[in-house]
């Protein structure tokens, strides 16, 4: 059996036409008319073109145009067979093991009751937090010299005293401590790093704090504590100076008393400093005090004290600022009340060698 494209070139070559005049006759390039007699069926750029043109060819040619095409189709069943479900139409349906189908349904069956059984155990859990009772603040109390707390927003400071008890409640915000005393006074706020003094005096004592580490909701917060020593002497009678002072350098503090008077001295002590007095021709009292520490000695006639560091100190006695000496110089000072010329009484501050 002859093939499509000996058929065709047969057909032309008997009718005596060449592929030139077959493309003026049929408007078919002869590209393609080569292409058909060739077998060269993929220069076409769709099926559709290539029937339309084969049938024109054929016909031009005095071929039976439908049995061209039929010579087609079957040269590429041929070339190309397809699936028999393809060529006859048919879909052969596929079926699903009926174990496979059983096994979905139960891992679907279980992933349905895990995912069930979680959101049960979630709400319990919820429940169980939205019934806990809110955190009651916790007081922390200054027995010691010094202590180191944790502290929460809420929670509280107690510090006794000869007097009551300062009470103190702390909040935890924006990466600073607050500290507010709750009978009255200012508030101080700490960020990390920094320390403060709550002032003493008249039997309340000097607190310290120092906020070491703060995050999102606690504090880490060291309080020191020091006492303000007052000291209480006795009256005693008047004696005379016996101690080397230096003439003409004493200073009267107050003057023109009808008889002595108690007098105070206060110091607030700016840095270290050994402190030694003795009040009234008592007790000698000697002790380092740092940065920060104040004293209060209540005296009767007579007071003597010396500084390690005159210039780390500053005194008052009975409200009256003194400079007893320079940073890092030994400054040893004399009290007294003295009986002027006139009978009066004056009390003198005497520099001691």
């Amino acid at each position: 059996m002859k093939s499509i494209g000996d058929t065709l070139k047969e057909a032309r070559e008997m009718k005596g036409a060449t592929t030139k005049q077959v493309a003026q006759d049929t408007n078919i390039s002869r590209e393609y008319i080569s292409a058909l007699e060739d077998e060269e069926f993929d220069v076409f750029p769709a099926e559709t073109y290539l029937l339309g043109f084969l049938r024109n060819y054929a016909e031009y040619l005095g071929l039976e145009s439908e049995k061209m095409v039929s010579l087609y189709k079957n040269y590429k069943i041929s070339e190309e067979p397809a699936p028999l479900e393809e060529l006859v139409g048919q879909n052969r349906r596929k079926t699903i093991p009926v174990r496979f189908i059983v096994i979905i349904i139960v891992l679907a069956a279980l992933v349905m009751g895990g995912w069930f059984s979680l959101q049960a155990v979630l709400a319990q859990r919820s429940e169980q937090e939205s019934e806990l009772p809110p955190r009651e603040s916790v007081q922390y109390r200054l027995d010691e010299s010094e202590a180191q707390w944790t502290l929460l927003s809420g929670d509280e400071i107690l510090i006794s005293h000869e007097r009551g008890e300062l009470h103190m409640v702390v909040t935890v915000a924006n990466n600073q401590l607050s500290i507010q005393p709750i009978d009255g006074g200012s508030q101080l706020l700490l960020s990390v790093g920094d320390e403060k003094i709550l002032p003493g005096g008249d039997g309340i004592p000097v607190i310290g704090f120092r906020l070491r580490s703060i995050d999102e909701n606690e504090a880490v917060l060291l309080v020191e504590r020091t006492d303000v020593t007052v000291v209480h002497s006795d009256p005693a009678p008047l004696a005379p100076i016996t101690l080397p002072v230096v003439d003409g350098n004493e200073t009267i503090l107050l003057g023109g008393r009808t008889a002595p008077e108690d007098f105070t001295l206060n110091v607030l002590f700016n840095g270290y400093c050994l402190f030694r007095y003795q009040a009234d021709n008592g007790e000698v009292v000697e002790k380092f005090y740092r940065d920060g520490d104040l004293i209060r000695l209540d005296v009767s006639d007579s007071l003597l004290f010396g500084l390690s560091s005159g210039g780390d100190v500053s005194i008052k006695i009975s409200g009256i600022s003194v400079v007893p000496g320079k940073t890092g110089e030994v400054s040893v000072k004399f009290i007294q009340w003295v009986k002027n010329d006139d009978g009066k009484y004056d009390l003198v501050l005497f520099p001691v060698q």
